[in-house]
């Protein structure tokens, strides 16, 4: 979760999108976007009630915001 809200603060910082661009070219953005889809059978059992462990959910939160934050930096420049 460090590494995700590292790069959150770098992608906000990059007024010019370079790194967007980076994290883009080289597929990291798009392994995050799919990692969102595969935690989706773990948070349907946290939100069953069968799992004691809130890890998932904390990571999905910090995958969601690391996804957003490069969108929103794009959206914001156009």
């Amino acid at each position: 979760m460090l590494a995700l809200s590292v790069l959150d603060v770098i992608l906000m910082m990059d007024k010019f999108s370079q790194w967007l661009t980076f994290v883009s070219a080289k597929g990291y953005l798009q392994h995050l976007v799919d990692s969102l889809s595969a935690d989706d059978e773990r948070l349907m059992a946290i939100l069953a009630g069968n799992v004691d462990n809130l890890k998932v959910l904390y990571l999905y939160e910090s995958k969601l915001v690391s996804v957003q934050v490069p969108m929103l930096a794009s959206a914001r420049q156009k």
